[in-house]
């Protein structure tokens, strides 16, 4: 199992935070959103990491290293495109480093404890999304579609009247699910362009009838930091949630990777 995790944005809706790093490296209790992201991921015993960045990736490549710090092996792609492109094209590029793997995508302005991975990790089936099903969704949010236990519909167009759900932005792959994916995307980008977020790639097949499921998260505390009223929000007691979770999370999780 390998984690990948998108971190090439420019973070525009977070300037001017964001004129001097890249979103993923605004601190949240002293520490870059990155940490304890690359935290969670050892706690759920997964080694190896893939991060695609762009926008000053030279600050993620300096603090993140070889991951070390963290027990970790970190790899890196860039995406020298970051500006004109959407995170469909990160993805792409991760292909080569994912060929063959199980693997779990994350997206790097995503704050949550690690029992929403270890959740994704016990989860059996092709392609897994972790979706919150409580309360409303509004016009931004990614939306999901739900009949049957299986997702039929992920995205922001979505009517959020019709929504069943957020994708949180953790999704996990199989093998054979990964490849499925990542050939939807090589498509995607042929037919309609970079322009895109990845969600667009999951959409396509599940609206052929490929099986994308899903885990519920609602129970939870997460947060997407993509503005300043989330980051606003981030540094309230939900912040203090999350990272009570990060912090205190015991044999139950440390037992999965021996699974």
């Amino acid at each position: 199992m390998k984690a990948l995790i998108l971190a090439a944005g420019m973070g525009r809706r977070l300037k001017p935070i964001t004129d001097r790093m890249p979103k993923t490296m605004i601190r949240i209790e002293d520490k870059p959103i990155l940490d304890h992201i690359l935290t969670n991921i050892k706690k759920c015993k997964i080694k190896d990491v893939v991060i695609v960045t762009g926008y000053k990736d030279h600050i993620i490549r300096n603090y993140v290293g070889d991951g070390s710090k963290w027990g970790l092996r970190v790899e890196y792609c860039h995406n020298e495109k970051y500006n004109n492109t959407e995170n469909i094209y990160s993805v792409r590029l991760a292909r080569e480093k994912l060929a063959g793997e199980d693997f779990i995508l994350i997206n790097a302005d995503d704050l949550f404890p690690p029992t929403v991975i270890s959740k994704m990790m016990r989860a059996k089936g092709k392609i897994i999304v972790a979706v919150d099903k409580e309360g409303t969704v509004g016009r931004e949010e990614m939306k999901v579609k739900i009949e049957n236990r299986r997702i039929k519909a992920v995205t922001k167009k979505l009517k959020p009247s019709e929504a069943d759900g957020e994708d949180i932005g953790v999704i996990k792959f199989s093998r054979e699910g990964g490849e499925a994916f990542f050939n939807a995307i090589d498509e995607i980008i042929r037919r309609k362009g970079p322009h895109y977020y990845f969600q667009e790639a999951i959409h396509y097949l599940a609206s052929k009838d490929y099986p994308v499921t899903y885990v519920n998260v609602e129970d939870e505390p997460w947060i997407e930091i993509d503005d300043h009223f989330d980051l606003k929000w981030a540094k309230t007691p939900i912040s203090k949630m999350i990272l009570d979770r990060i912090r205190s999370v015991g044999r139950r999780i440390k037992r999965i990777g021996k699974k």
